[in-house]
């Protein structure tokens, strides 16, 4: 698997597994996504997170759909907590369009999708100590409601 998505790499694609698990416990087989439009792995990573919301990416029919996730909400916080990081790292001090934000740093995050995005900017605006976002700026200059990123926006990161 990692050798096949290693490949697709090497020729421009994007690749993304999920391990579908038999009802003995064992992996029967992985499916591969490969892409080369942001878009189609935001896609691809959105579906997959409706069929396994803790972000590991693997379907099991081992596992009770009735059993209640234990880490399944702390693991997308974690998941925002290392995006608002990854953002911040590469785009301190910039001005950039949400869109290349999904386009970029969470199309191709292994784990993040849009959602995750909106939280890791709510974590920056709003909880770091000093705020890491400086304005938001909706597409048709009228001022923002608090707290959402709407389409079209741009984001002025602190240096």
């Amino acid at each position: 698997m990692r050798e096949y998505q290693k490949t697709l790499s090497e020729r421009g694609w994007r690749g993304l597994g999920f391990r579908m698990v038999n009802i003995h416990n064992q992996t029967q087989y992985h499916l591969l996504f490969g892409t080369k439009h942001p878009l189609g792995m935001l896609k691809m990573k959105g579906a997959m997170w409706n069929v396994a919301p803790d972000g590991n990416f693997q379907y099991s029919d081992f596992s009770d759909p009735s059993q209640l996730r234990l880490f399944t909400e702390t693991m997308g916080e974690d998941y925002a907590q290392e995006l608002a990081e990854l953002i911040w790292q590469n785009r301190r001090g910039g001005t950039i369009a949400k869109k290349e934000l999904l386009d970029n740093e969470t199309a191709y995050h292994p784990t993040a999708i849009e959602k995750h995005l909106t939280r890791a900017l709510r974590i920056m605006e709003y909880e770091a100590q000093p705020s890491r976002v400086l304005a938001v700026t909706k597409s048709d200059g009228t001022p923002r409601r608090a707290r959402p990123y709407p389409d079209g926006c741009t984001i002025q990161f602190a240096a």
